[in-house]
């Protein structure tokens, strides 16, 4: 993975490749635009700290929301893959210790620095969302969502 720390006297930076960025959007998208035409697609989302301004309701059905890792949500996990297509993890820094050999793909959105200081998060998700950290990330995630994702929907739509 290309997730580098730069540190300078003041502050610290942590930067993502660009192609490996881009890499991942593509990946990642193509792989939510194949789930959302399967039928009765259902996803459960996880946490509520990388929000990626990505209407997740809009293009699944039956989305549940789980915000909290408590004792009581290991049963919604475990039971996972019966109910569910995809699981959504917003904050999987909070959800790691939960989610591994799980029997579901794991989306996770993090950033360059939450992947940096926690590396064990690889390891539990399967399709990586990049939070943006710069105007050109979020434009560049902006762009391949909007190729990816709502074509589709035109492409549905009846000409006339």
């Amino acid at each position: 993975m290309n997730f580098n720390r730069i540190p300078t006297r003041l502050s610290t930076h942590y930067v993502c490749d660009p192609y490996t960025t881009l890499m991942h959007y593509r990946r990642t998208f193509k792989f939510l635009q194949a789930l959302k035409a399967k039928p009765n697609c259902r996803a459960l989302c996880l946490g509520n700290k990388n929000q990626v301004n990505i209407s997740w309701p809009k293009h699944f059905d039956g989305l549940t929301v789980v915000t909290s890792a408590v004792a009581a949500q290991s049963s919604i996990l475990s039971s996972a893959s019966v109910y569910y297509s995809l699981i959504i993890c917003l904050d999987p820094v909070l959800f790691a210790k939960h989610l591994y050999r799980i029997n579901v793909p794991v989306l996770g959105v993090c950033t360059p620095r939450e992947i940096h200081e926690h590396p064990e998060i690889l390891k539990v998700i399967d399709y990586l969302l990049p939070a943006p950290c710069s105007r050109t990330d979020a434009a560049l995630r902006q762009l391949l969502q909007r190729e990816f994702l709502e074509d589709s929907e035109e492409q549905k739509q009846i000409p006339g």
